[in-house]
């Protein structure tokens, strides 16, 4: 028999109390012990699959799913569009600051609070954090860029010169980067030692954002009005709303729809 979920069931008897595994079903008197297609003897011959696993196989076979397409994201895609597309927009928010007049001396040495460093030193460990990464990744050695940066035009120019590094480096040579070992060491003698996949997302991702965002706030907090697709790289990217859409939906998608059942868009036509 079926269940209000439409599921099949198998009735247990009411009167005894119900194991851990079995509940009882809304507004009934029995106890049923739920049971998928999977444990019903009868469901699937045996070798079968079940239909939607069927017809995924055969979009792949058919063409319609490119079996290459699978798992085709690598750590090169995870770690060098990620820098440079951050790169590129902390060049923005400088020329975005100085079309608003605000004067580069001060913000130079701007912080966040006393014992945090200034926003050219922001923008020197971000530099540094790309490309290091990146050299280690890949097993390279990264170039070296002295903290030397004195006005937004060398600060520009650090962050030019470290994506066209990132870009100049071979996507090959990220192959087997998340099992390659990865070890860092600091002037205390200290460090941490990690696989390439863990020192990716556990400490150089972060590391770099961190810098990133402080980067921005410094900016925001001293008054540079900027907006938060510029932050995380989505200016030029928005997609226009189809026709159809309601505007005033609470969710933003949904169509509206009129009394006779037909949706109808808020939308004047053009």
């Amino acid at each position: 028999m079926r269940n209000l979920s439409g599921r099949f069931t198998s009735v247990v008897n009411a009167d005894a109390a119900p194991p851990a595994d079995i509940g009882i079903a809304p507004n009934c008197g029995r106890w049923y012990r739920r049971a998928s297609w999977l444990e019903r003897p009868s469901a699937l011959p045996p070798g079968r699959k079940p239909h939607h696993v069927q017809a995924r196989q055969a979009q792949v076979t058919r063409g319609t799913i490119p079996m290459e397409g699978f798992m085709s994201f690598s750590i090169y895609d995870a770690s060098a569009p990620i820098f440079v597309a951050a790169l590129t927009n902390m060049q923005a928010w400088l020329d975005k600051a100085l079309a608003e007049g605000k004067t580069e001396a001060p913000l130079m040495e701007a912080r966040l609070a006393p014992d945090m460093r200034p926003l050219s030193a922001q923008f020197q460990m971000a530099s540094d954090s790309a490309k290091g990464a990146v050299a280690r990744l890949a097993g390279i050695d990264p170039p070296s860029m002295p903290d030397t940066e004195t006005s937004f035009a060398e600060l520009k120019a650090r962050c030019q010169a470290t994506i066209d590094f990132i870009q100049g480096v071979d996507p090959a040579a990220f192959a087997g980067a998340e099992t390659r070992e990865v070890v860092l060491k600091f002037p205390n003698g200290q460090g941490y030692r990690f696989n390439g996949g863990d020192y990716l997302t556990g400490f150089a991702l972060p590391n770099f954002l961190f810098h990133v965002t402080t980067a921005y706030a410094i900016l925001r907090h001293n008054g540079a009005e900027m907006k938060r697709r510029r932050t995380v790289g989505l200016a030029g990217r928005t997609v226009s709303r189809p026709r159809g859409l309601c505007r005033r939906s609470p969710i933003g998608h949904l169509p509206r729809r009129s009394f006779s059942g037909r949706s109808r868009s808020t939308r004047p036509r053009v």
